[in-house]
């Protein structure tokens, strides 16, 4: 699972632990490494 150009958020995180509950195995990582946009500018 890609998270989106906002960054890791907890919906994504969230959205991973629906998936997980249905023994889905997902994988997110996090591409900005820790960095989230707080606007889209």
């Amino acid at each position: 699972m890609i998270h989106e150009w906002w960054g890791f958020n907890e919906s994504i995180t969230k959205t991973a632990e629906i998936f997980s509950n249905d023994n889905i195995r997902v994988f997110v990582p996090d591409l900005y490494r820790g960095e989230a946009a707080n606007s889209a500018e």
